[in-house]
């Protein structure tokens, strides 16, 4: 980057920054102008800062032209630095995107209390833009795509963008000439974030497949960059194909440890690397931490949960509050993809910006409820409610309406800023209230967005395990929370885990089985499960678990 383009950048953004503080509009449209100038011309900054006549020249004013000196000689502008203490860094962020602009990142601050690019597309998932003025469907929909966009460039992805990218590589590589595809890397070991993809292709002509993509072969591999993010393909063979595979899906320490205590040798099927050694076999969501491969010596491997385990769909939302589609429409989606029951659980009624519903609409909906599940649409239909935590830890309404819900999922949306001893003491005091079943995505985090709110995990924890309440993992992939470092300590300590797509539409209810990849990395059994517990045994134990707290 040149000095004129790097000085661009910082008018550019001082324009922005004056747009976003209400500052003088005469003075941001002459940053404006100067930048737009700067731009355009072909001036060298350094002899322009010190011939005042060629900044004129150029068409640069008096202020532009000070700007520039300082620049030259600093390196910086103490201006454009003042004006970043005025805005928040995530809201002048959101102008990073096509067709977000300083009016439009305002009006998202100050009406929904977005401060980063990961807050502004949960919200537009939520369908939260459609009612804003100025906003509607079609702003939202241009929106989400800047974001991916943006996203793509950063060479970083969650699971689920990942997962797209290397359906179309595939594809690409089949084409190119590859008779065998196998998905390693991260993406097989179910990273919530994606830095590189890993694929191990057959291939016959490993050059020629190569050339295509416009990279070299290198030890019987080619790396390139697709829209910014890192892929690495293995060139195989037939005979080298299983150990190359298991190689492909090792974390790089995970690997080292094993190949330093056994021999990789040709074999025909992947388990028969553990077998022939006496291991149990690491699941691929496993293979991060080189200790397991002890744990595999002494076959004290749990068998992990796996996709067709799970029976209920808990925690989805519906066009009462802030989803698309109908309670119909997400049950018979549920019931299409395997499940025997599902829990609405829209927004309560302080979630106001997520049309949270009032107490009369909980009874307008309890009712439609009833009336579908007379139908016998092949999947029952559960009351449930995703209650506002509150500030001080109590639940969104009154107990006479609580006791209404057959589960209530816990979650907070509001007061992220609170110290972490107040925010772990307002969480337990959710966990103790007779009517909270589970307590939702419990660490607030929005991943590459936002960290989660100041916590004690461990707190929460146990006293989740002492008063029976269930914790989520949330399976939206922009949360997996709870994270699955924590999940053999939520085990040990006897907590149950709720397994949750926080869905807003019907597409997104099959996101559940990404949260059963995590929780497989987690080392999560389906006992440990909460929602592969069929209708009538979730039902008590919701009600067992009422009982016990209230007595």
């Amino acid at each position: 980057m040149t000095k004129k383009d790097e000085l661009v950048g910082i008018l550019e953004e001082m324009a922005v920054l004056m747009e976003l503080a209400d500052l003088n509009a005469f003075k941001t449209k002459a940053i404006q102008n100067g930048a737009r100038i700067l731009d355009k011309s072909t001036i060298d900054v350094e002899a322009a800062a010190s011939d005042s006549l060629m900044a004129t020249q150029a068409g640069l004013g008096k202020g532009i032209q000070e700007i520039l000196r300082e620049f030259v000689q600093s390196g910086r502008v103490a201006e454009h630095e003042r004006l970043k203490t005025l805005v928040p860094e995530g809201v002048l962020s959101l102008t990073k995107l096509r067709g977000v602009g300083a009016k439009k990142a305002k009006a998202l601050h100050e009406q929904l209390d977005i401060n980063s690019i990961g807050e502004l597309e949960y919200a537009c998932r939520e369908n939260r833009l459609i009612e804003l003025k100025g906003f509607g469907v079609k702003t939202q929909a241009a929106i989400l795509q800047s974001i991916e966009t943006w996203n793509s460039a950063q060479g970083r992805l969650l699971q689920h963008r990942a997962l797209r990218m290397s359906e179309e590589l595939q594809g690409e590589f089949q084409f190119a000439g590859a008779s065998r595809i196998h998905v390693g890397g991260q993406l097989q070991r179910a990273c919530e974030v994606i830095e590189e993809l890993c694929f191990v292709c057959l291939v016959e002509h490993p050059h020629k497949f190569a050339e295509v993509f416009g990279a070299p072969v290198h030890q019987h591999s080619m790396r390139f960059h697709r829209d910014g993010v890192a892929v690495l393909v293995v060139l195989s063979s037939e005979e080298n194909w299983a150990v190359d595979c298991f190689r492909a899906s090792c974390a790089e320490s995970f690997l080292r440890e094993f190949e330093h205590r056994y021999e990789l040798k040709p074999v025909a099927h992947e388990e028969q690397i553990f077998s022939q050694h006496k291991l149990s076999v690491i699941s691929a969501e496993l293979r991060e931490d080189p200790a397991l491969i002890e744990e595999a010596k002494h076959h004290t491997i749990p068998e992990l949960v796996r996709n067709e385990d799970m029976r209920g769909m808990l925690h989805i939302h519906t066009h009462w509050s802030d989803g698309v589609h109908t309670i119909r429409e997400m049950a018979l989606e549920a019931k299409r993809l395997g499940f025997e029951y599902i829990a609405v659980c829209d927004h309560s009624k302080t979630a106001f910006y997520a049309n949270g519903l009032s107490v009369d609409r909980v009874y307008m909906q309890h009712e439609e409820i009833d009336k579908l599940n007379e139908e016998n649409l092949g999947i029952r239909i559960l009351k449930g409610i995703e209650s506002d935590i509150l500030s001080d830890g109590s639940l969104d309404y009154d107990e006479a309406v609580l006791e209404r819900f057959d589960m209530i999922v816990a979650s907070v949306h509001s007061a992220f800023q609170l110290s972490k001893e107040a925010q772990t003491e307002r969480i337990i005091r959710a966990i103790r209230s007779p009517y909270t079943t589970i307590v939702g995505h419990p660490t607030g985090r929005l991943l590459l967005s936002r960290k989660g709110y100041e916590l004690d995990i461990e707190a929460i924890l146990e006293a989740a395990a002492e008063h029976g309440t269930i914790i989520e993992l949330n399976a939206n992939p922009h949360r997996f929370d709870l994270d699955w470092r924590w999940h053999r300590r939520a085990v040990e300590l006897g907590v149950r885990i709720g397994i949750n797509p926080d869905s807003h539409q019907a597409p997104a209810l099959a996101e559940v089985f990404l949260g059963v990849g995590i929780a497989r990395k987690g080392m999560l059994r389906s006992s440990d499960v909460i929602n592969t517990l069929g209708l009538n045994d979730f039902l008590t134990y919701c009600a067992q678990l009422k009982a016990r707290k209230q007595a």
